[in-house]
């Protein structure tokens, strides 16, 4: 019952850890990408 139990939280958290690090990541890439956007267009303006 417990090793149940306890492969049941341990598959959830997992799963919600992974969809977690899948938003933050998509979110991080973005701002990634907007900084070297700005970094691009500074070294075209000078």
């Amino acid at each position: 019952m417990f090793i149940g139990i306890f492969f049941l939280i341990f598959l959830v958290m997992t799963i919600g850890f992974d969809i977690y690090f899948q938003v933050t990541g998509r979110k991080y890439d973005g701002l990634i990408g907007q900084y070297r956007k700005k970094k691009e267009d500074a070294e075209n303006d000078s």
